[in-house]
């Protein structure tokens, strides 16, 4: 797991991407954002760490008692609503958006609103929304990347390519880059956040930029081709991730990926929801 923490944590796509806002940190994360206090007496501090443990049932409790004596905390609505799109509960985590949005409207629940959508399979409802948080923060990669997905899925080849593309300029056409979001897409623990034809897309293109010779990025397609359901071509590549990696990876864990495909089971991961930002 050394190489995964290090991947989500080495960079502005991935780990704790952070911005100031006022007296708190923003985690964004792929599917929306959490705020972070940067104080321990902050109320809301436990739902917080809660639902960056991906313990989203107790997180969605606290925050709820949080909303009991401060229910326009905007804040704690927009964390309630990450706790339950992470629960699978679609419906309740978009009206949960669409109230911080009426309160306090900010690009990240737009972003996470439209994850939401997508995940319960409304494209036009996640495209809408998608759109609504670029006009707001046009700079920032995660609408692109979702945005692109559903157009593939709806067979907007051009309208996917060009989103992909912007991905691509955004991140500087980073390996890296590419790498972190294909590992997020492929294996999310949060169902919402899982995307497999585009992380196999990212994830190829980050074995592009390696001249196909890194194992940390075959690692990632190999992923990438379970969440999809191709077991049989992530079999082959994570085999050549584990032939490519000598001794400079964690070989128990590359080989403990190895078995599940073989087992016809993706590879899930809490430190692999991305934090996009």
């Amino acid at each position: 797991m050394i190489r995964k923490l290090h991947v989500i944590a080495s960079a502005m796509l991935a780990g704790v991407a952070a911005v100031g806002i006022g007296g708190c940190e923003l985690s964004v994360a792929a599917g929306g954002a959490i705020y972070a206090p940067f104080h321990k007496t902050d109320p809301r501090s436990k739902a917080y760490v809660l639902l960056r443990r991906h313990d989203c049932s107790a997180a969605n409790t606290e925050f709820s008692e949080i909303l009991v004596t401060t229910p326009d905390d905007a804040q704690a609505i927009s964390g309630k609503a990450e706790a339950l799109v992470c629960l699978q509960k679609y419906d309740d985590g978009i009206a949960e958006y669409s109230r911080a949005i009426q309160l306090d409207p900010k690009w990240f629940d737009y972003l996470g609103r439209g994850v939401a959508y997508k995940a319960k399979g409304d494209q036009t409802q996640a495209i809408q929304n998608f759109d609504a948080g670029i006009a707001i923060a046009p700079a920032v990669p995660a609408f692109y990347v979702y945005r692109g997905a559903v157009l593939s899925a709806r067979g907007d080849a051009s309208g996917a390519s060009a989103d992909f593309e912007k991905v691509s300029n955004l991140i500087s056409d980073s390996r890296g880059g590419f790498n972190r979001y294909g590992w997020a897409l492929a294996a999310s623990s949060v169902a919402a956040y899982r995307d497999g034809p585009a992380a196999i897309q990212y994830a190829t293109r980050a074995c592009e930029l390696s001249s196909w010779k890194n194992a940390n990025e075959l690692d990632t397609l190999a992923a990438a081709y379970a969440e999809a359901g191709h077991f049989k071509e992530a079999i082959e590549w994570q085999t050549s991730a584990l032939q490519f990696g000598g001794s400079n990876i964690d070989r128990d864990d590359f080989e403990a990926r190895l078995a599940k495909y073989q087992k016809r089971e993706p590879f899930r991961s809490v430190d692999a929801t991305a934090y996009f930002f």
